[in-house]
């Protein structure tokens, strides 16, 4: 749990989120939870999005403010905007799926001046185009962020002991250690959060 939130409190700093801010967090999995749970510890306004009904209840648990379920909606960029003051864009964008098509949209769900945290990793070899008129005229500030440091681990391991993230929440339940594949079956089919496996 700690190396996974450190990994998240890294590209938490390095989004520079304020209070007040309007974030948005693309993806809803153990990783978006983290980064919706650390941007309402800034006192940020949170939209979450997930292919997932169990997942965007999982999200509003952690905090968001706002949910946009991304297989009922035409225009999920718009939609989004459409929850943002004057619908201009967020202030922060957090890419946490992994998907090419995702960080694309992030990249667009942005205000002028807004940032862009590319957190979620993709496949090797996949590559998405950029208007770079966009980025420029926007002034965008587009950042790929990756792993965690010592520093990092040593303020999430502080965030959970002191109980400022609720590291329990994250645990949907206790699986024995013989039914490990059913965990790894429910993982895959995106139910729950995380499983704690005991002996």
């Amino acid at each position: 749990m700690t190396e996974s939130l450190a990994c998240v409190v890294h590209g938490s700093e390095e989004s520079n989120i304020k209070t007040g801010d309007t974030v948005v967090v693309n993806g809803s999995g153990p990783i978006g939870l983290m980064h919706i749970y650390l941007a309402k510890l800034h006192g940020a306004r949170v939209i979450a999005t997930d292919l997932s009904d169990e997942r965007l209840k999982f999200a509003k648990e952690f905090g968001a403010d706002q949910v946009i379920n991304a297989t009922r909606t035409h225009d999920q960029v718009n939609d989004v905007k459409k929850l943002t003051d004057s619908s201009y864009g967020a202030d922060v964008v957090v890419e946490s799926t992994g998907f090419p098509d995702v960080w694309k949209m992030s990249i667009l769900m942005a205000r002028k001046g807004g940032l862009i945290n590319l957190f979620g990793g993709c496949p090797p070899g996949a590559s998405i185009s950029i208007d770079t008129n966009l980025v420029h005229y926007s002034e965008l500030t587009i950042k790929g962020i990756y792993h965690h440091t010592p520093y990092y681990v040593r303020k999430a391991f502080k965030l959970i002991t002191t109980r400022q993230i609720k590291a329990s929440k994250l645990i949907t339940k206790d699986i024995p250690l013989k039914e490990m594949i059913t965990a790894l079956e429910l993982m895959k089919e995106q139910r729950g959060i995380k499983y704690n496996i005991v002996s």
